[in-house]
This record gives structure tokens, sequence and C-alpha cells, in this order.
């Protein structure tokens, strides 16, 4: 009986080493999942959106401010007075006193403000404009002031201007004296402002930027004009 020949035991030892010589030229081989996720994150980085650019960015801002200034509130618009306006007195300004609009057109309230002085006080006007009263009114000498749609008001003064005069923001216009009703030292100021039949706070006259003023309650303007200009000799 013939023997079947024996195989030779190193022929598996060459098959592993032929098959891990050919993996290390071409390379070893990702798992499916690992590959499968690699494209993924390459696809996803591909369709994800490049960030603004300035230029968009600039435009965006813009576009917002647009429409808040389209939404916002509209401003008041600036009055009609001349600029350059003052304070009636010389130095720093004391408020005795504020602006107290009244609620109805006859009711209490304070139609100007206060501001301390002595006796004796040059007042000056509080800016460009003609003198529209000069004279005693209610016992009380008051001065008037036209500018434009505004009128200033000053009292109580011993009066150096006639009417029809005009003057300059810082003219003087009187001399302070002592009689107003409701100050409480002997002596001051009561400064008022009015547009039409709308008594105003003055002091919004002297803001750094141009004033911006609303109406409030509307009152009669007789209080200033009741009594006839004084005449002169």
């Amino acid at each position: 009986m013939a023997l079947s020949p024996r195989p030779d035991p190193r022929v598996p030892a060459l098959v592993v080493t032929t098959l891990l010589a050919a993996l290390l030229v071409v390379g070893w081989p990702r798992p499916v999942t690992a590959l499968a996720a690699s494209v993924s994150s390459v696809a996803s980085e591909a369709r994800r959106p490049a960030p603004p650019t300035a230029v968009r960015a600039a435009g965006s801002t813009a576009e917002a401010g647009t429409a808040a200034g389209a939404g916002g509130a509209a401003r008041p618009s600036p009055i009609a007075g001349p600029a350059g306006w003052r304070a009636p007195l010389d130095g720093p300004v004391t408020v005795l006193r504020p602006f107290e609009p009244p609620t109805t057109p006859y009711g209490p309230g304070h139609r100007g403000v206060d501001l301390a002085a002595q006796a004796g006080t040059t007042v000056r006007a509080a800016g460009p404009g003609v003198v529209s009263f000069a004279g005693v009114l209610a016992g009380r000498g008051v001065v008037a002031v036209t500018h434009g749609e505004l009128r200033t008001t000053y009292e109580p003064l011993t009066v150096l201007v006639q009417v029809g005069q005009p003057v300059a923001a810082g003219t003087p216009l009187g001399l302070l004296d002592a009689g107003h009703a409701g100050c409480r030292p002997a002596v001051c100021l009561h400064w008022g402002l009015i547009r039409g039949r709308n008594y105003l706070s003055p002091l919004t006259l002297l803001l750094p930027a141009p004033p911006r003023l609303l109406p409030l309650v509307p009152v009669s303007p007789q209080t200033i004009t009741a009594t006839p200009p004084a005449t002169t000799s």
C-alpha cells in the first residue's frame, strides 16, 4: 500500500508571512463603521453654512437700526425759538421751587420756577427777542419778552425796559424786588415760559442740547396780557 506524502509544515508559515507583507504594502483595512462615520463627518462639514462676513454683519446692523427708528416713538420737534439761551441771573442758578404743571387749566400749580437771588439783583433776558410787556401787573413789576413762538416772563422787578424794545440774551430787564407770592424766602425771581396757551418749564431752555418741549395743560394767556403795557414818558 503506497503512503501519501506528508504536508510540508513550512507552508502555513509562508502563507501567513506573505499575507502580512501584502497588508503592510496596501494598508490595514478600516472597519466599515469607522469609514462610514468619517464619510458622514466630511459631508456634515460640507453642508455647514459659512459664517457671515463683515459686510453682511454691518448690513444687518444698519437694517436693524433702520427698523428700530421706524418702529420707535417719534421724537418731539424742537422749539422754533432762537438759539443762545441763558439763565436770567448771573452765576450759579439755585431753584427754590420747581415747575409744577396744573392738572386743569385754572387749577393749582406752579407755572414757572423760583430762583434764589438777592433784592436789587439784575435780571437779564434769557434769549434774544422783543419786550412785549413791561409794567405793573397785580401789584408787581413784570416783564415779558417774545422770542418767536415763545414768551419768557420775569417778576417781580423794578422794570428797566419798554414795550417794543429789542433785547439780546443777557440784556438787563430790571432789578429784582421782593413780593412774589409763594416764595419761601423774602426775595426770589419767578421765571416763566409760555408757548401759545401752554406753560412750560423754563429750565428746559438751559439744556446743553437744543430743547425739545411738549405742551402740558393749556391755560389762558391772559395772566400776562390782562393789564395793558405801562406807558413811558
